[in-house]
């Protein structure tokens, strides 16, 4: 159970309501011998509502990071893939150029002989 201590000028703490951070030596007496904080001036350990409100961003902030490295390791599996997808597609395209212009190539050599026979008939 948090007591929340009233200061010598009535006043709590903004964040978790215990002691006020005004400054003065009976605030800083009372935190420091009831291990409560005093928010700013002072660097005592942090009240019990803090720690739990640390502890839940930590935890927050652990899962947002797992969240996007899973994301990323998604992503870069994914450029993989089309990576290799890619260099399949310009293999399929080298292969089907080849076979064209093998197949243009006969086609030419196809139409010169069959004109050559016409050459001589006309002559």
């Amino acid at each position: 159970m948090l007591v929340v201590r009233v200061c010598c000028r009535g006043s709590q703490c903004w964040l978790c309501g215990c002691a006020c951070a005004c400054g003065c030596w009976l605030c800083w007496a009372r935190a420091a011998f009831s291990h409560t904080h005093v928010h700013g001036m002072y660097h005592l350990p942090p009240c019990p509502v803090q720690r739990e409100r640390l502890r839940r961003n930590k935890v927050e902030y652990d899962r947002r990071v797992a969240r996007e490295e899973l994301m990323r390791q998604s992503k870069e599996d994914e450029v993989s893939r089309l990576e290799a997808l890619e260099m399949q597609l310009i293999e399929r395209l080298k292969k089907t150029q080849a076979r064209q212009q093998k197949a243009y190539h006969d086609l030419e050599s196809a139409l010169a002989s069959a004109e050559a026979p016409v050459a001589k008939h006309q002559t």
